[in-house]
């Protein structure tokens, strides 16, 4: 069973007076689910000042827990705490944990991990280190090497550095990977296993001419790291690519791409960060899905999120993905406060294409091979809506046993509304598939169905 999203220009033919549009996002109205320097039992005085967070949110089957890492500034620091932890900067940044039943209710308990301040009474998982990416390798053999980190060695000469552990609390040795100037790891140091080979992707940031854009590095053992790659830049000071947690579904890599504005200081975005979906087929060539719009907001002034929003990639809550983010109610270089905040979206719905004027709009794909009663459609339809659809051939002419005047029509919304003809036959040959939307959104399609492009994917 494949399936193919409409906004993917793989699957776009033909559009008239259409548009991308992002899915319908929910935040939680328990946000903020904790907020920094406290959880929901004590006090966390060490935990200073969270910022960005980048968190790493993830339902752990090994231990039957969610987990959180993210990154805080957990001091500031007095000449002998930085000498004693080599640090060169007077604000230490740690690496710092939560954990919950539900996703919901979150504690920071103490570990017995670090040392820090005369005891090890604390939630701390490395100091003088930030940007961590947590990876929980369920196809890892070696047991102590079952949870991966990979991160910035903030003790200098800066460096990116990658550590295991055996249960996700206790890291062992740092292991520097990447000591290059251009790649200075300030950003949230995301990895993943490739779907197709097993390989380790990281996705970091570089700065090109000033601005911010995000690169990939690939390795095999996850030490060895190679083949740096710029893979997404924004248009200007005011699009700038902060940082990329990736994830892969559906055969696409998703991209929940952090928006800095860093231009003009007159307008009200200046120095706010939200969050853009991006998509790729390889996980190097990536496009934004409907740049501009985010696909998690920065909530209303004076709101917990109003400043900075900053992802984690989704957690499956049946037909939903919950994605945790750090909401800072400040902009990106002022004084805010931050929390672990979450949202929920239908997975079928993230984004789609609808109409760009009025109700009506016309899509058309590529070339499918299909067989009829087993194709699928996920769409919504308002009350007076439809969706009706016709075939066409390698010419571009309408199939007369697959024409609009014999399809049953779509005429309510529904994850997987069957495209049938009445009495229809199947094709032999690939054909495209024209419809006729009327206060409508496609999402998706799926079955029995494989694109016949004329370029590989």
């Amino acid at each position: 069973m494949n399936t193919y999203w409409f906004f993917d220009t793989a699957l776009k033919r033909v559009t008239k007076n259409a548009k991308n549009v992002i899915g319908s996002l929910k935040k939680d109205c328990m946000n903020p689910l904790c907020m920094e320097g406290k959880d929901a039992e004590q006090e966390i005085p060490w935990e200073l000042r969270i910022e960005n967070g980048y968190p790493n949110v993830f339902f752990d089957p090994l231990i039957q827990k969610y987990r959180c890492y993210y990154t805080s500034y957990i001091d500031n620091a007095d000449e002998t705490v930085r000498q004693k932890y080599g640090a060169d900067r007077k604000l230490l940044t740690g690496i710092l944990y939560a954990e919950s039943n539900d996703g919901v209710h979150w504690i920071k308990p103490a570990l017995g991990a670090i040392e820090y301040r005369g005891n090890t009474d604390n939630n701390i998982i490395g100091i003088c280190t930030h940007g961590a990416g947590v990876l929980l390798d369920m196809k890892e053999t070696d047991p102590s090497k079952r949870y991966k980190m990979v991160s910035r060695d903030d003790r200098g000469p800066l460096n990116i550095f990658v550590a295991f552990s055996p249960d996700g609390i206790h890291f062992g040795e740092w292991i520097p990977v990447i000591n290059d100037p251009s790649y200075p790891g300030d950003t949230h140091n995301f990895v993943i296993r490739n779907q197709e080979d097993g390989r380790f992707l990281l996705y970091t940031r570089k700065f090109a001419r000033e601005t911010r854009v995000e690169a990939r590095f690939v390795s095999e053992d996850f030490i060895h790291w190679s083949d740096v790659t710029e893979v997404l830049s924004g248009v200007d000071m005011h699009d700038q690519i902060y940082g990329m947690p990736v994830f892969f579904q559906d055969d696409l890599y998703w991209g929940l791409a952090e928006i800095y504005d860093g231009g003009d200081t007159a307008l009200p975005h200046f120095d706010h960060v939200d969050v853009e979906l991006c998509y790729s087929g390889d996980g190097v060539h990536w496009q934004r899905i409907a740049p501009g719009e985010p696909f998690i907001p920065n909530g209303p002034n004076g709101s917990y999120d109003s400043g900075c929003c900053y992802a984690s990639v989704p957690v499956r809550d049946g037909m939903d993905d919950i994605f945790y983010y750090m909401g800072g109610n400040g902009t990106h270089y002022g004084i805010r406060n931050t929390g672990l905040c979450r949202a929920r979206i239908d997975r079928k719905r993230f984004a789609g294409v609808t109409s760009r004027q009025g109700k009506e709009f016309m899509y058309q794909t590529r070339k499918l091979m299909m067989k009829p009663m087993s194709v699928y459609l996920c769409a919504d339809v308002s009350k007076g809506g439809s969706i009706v659809y016709e075939a066409l051939d390698k010419k571009g002419e309408v199939i007369q046993e697959l024409s609009k005047d014999r399809c049953v029509p779509v005429l309510a919304s529904s994850n997987c509304a069957v495209l049938r003809w009445k009495e229809a036959t199947v094709p032999d040959d690939p054909c495209m598939i024209r419809f006729y939307c009327q206060d409508a959104v496609l999402y998706s399609i799926s079955g029995d169905i494989e694109l016949k492009t004329e370029h590989p994917l």
